[in-house]
């Protein structure tokens, strides 16, 4: 299923798509770790996908290269200390992992300068006018050229 929201593609993955296996997390955790298997993974077979159209496929392929194995995006979680808060935690990753490559980021305004970008530079060139200042002030450096 897919929605719009402000022009962004926002990809609902079904459940009945994912597959989870859970194991043992390693790590500290004391007895916990030992006893209950809390890390999930998860796998989702994007080229198998009713979703998707070919074009998001195409798209997600490309994406999310790094991150497939076989044909399938998977994703670990074990951040938590129970099976079912990883599991909402893994699925909550690949949601953003999917609509973040379906929505990637719009090319740069040519000659648009950032507020915060411009700022810095502003900041910038005022501290090396200060310096500046501060060298025609003290005169020339004495010694330090190395020559005795």
């Amino acid at each position: 299923m897919e929605r719009r929201r402000g022009g962004r593609v926002r990809v609902a993955i079904p459940d009945d798509e994912l597959r989870f296996e859970a194991v043992r997390s390693g790590g500290p955790g004391g007895q916990n770790v030992n006893k209950r298997s809390t890390r999930v993974r998860l796998a989702w077979r994007v080229t198998a996908s009713r979703v998707l159209t070919a074009e998001q496929r195409a798209l997600l392929r490309q994406a999310l290269a790094p991150r497939m194995v076989d044909g399938e995006v998977r994703i670990e979680a074990s951040d938590e200390r129970t099976q079912w808060a990883n599991r909402c935690l893994a699925v909550r990753r690949l949601q953003e992992l999917v609509n973040e490559a379906l929505n990637p980021p719009p090319p740069p305004i040519p000659g648009f300068v950032p507020p915060k970008v411009r700022a810095q530079r502003q900041r910038n060139m005022q501290a090396a006018a200060e310096r500046r200042w501060r060298e025609r002030r003290r005169g020339p450096r004495r010694g330090g050229s190395g020559e005795d």
